[in-house]
């Protein structure tokens, strides 16, 4: 285990600053790998079924989604996985999961609400993060529903 130099630049929050960490939990801006972009994928968090009539889009979080995704922020803000540009789906549930998300980072990703990463077949969804080259320094995190070939979760 190696602590965590200060990296307060990195937007990390303070309280978790300094903390031992695998060396593959991390990775250093000092090192070559720092030039690489990174891709994080981030599923909404529990959701209520859809009532009958209910548009799938408009689908909120459960009680248990809402505690959740505060956790996972720790976790991702703990670990310095903080992205430098979030891409949300619309849906009400990747928004829901998102705002409860974002106040974990010091600093503030910027967010791109993107109605085409909705309900997207991985190749879309791959093409989509694919056009933000160049808007982004080092990472991008999509919420988005989790897509299978044949429907979406």
């Amino acid at each position: 285990m190696t602590t965590l130099y200060d990296a307060s630049e990195n937007g990390m929050p303070p309280q978790c600053r300094k903390f031992n960490y695998s060396p593959l939990d991390y990775i250093s801006p000092e090192g070559d790998i720092a030039a690489m972009r990174r891709l994080m994928l981030m599923r909404h968090a529990k959701t209520e079924r859809a009532e009958p009539g209910e548009r799938d889009r408009d689908r909120k979080l459960t009680k248990r989604g809402r505690s959740d995704a505060p956790v996972i922020a720790a976790y991702m803000a703990h670990h310095g996985l903080v992205p430098d540009l979030a891409l949300v789906s619309p849906a009400a549930r990747t928004q829901e999961t998102w705002a409860l998300v974002a106040p974990a980072f010091a600093k503030a990703p910027r967010v791109m609400k993107d109605e085409r990463i909705y309900d997207a077949s991985p190749e879309r969804l791959f093409n989509v993060i694919a056009q933000t080259r160049g808007r982004i320094r080092f990472s991008s995190l999509a919420t988005t529903q989790v897509c299978t070939m044949s429907r979406c979760n």
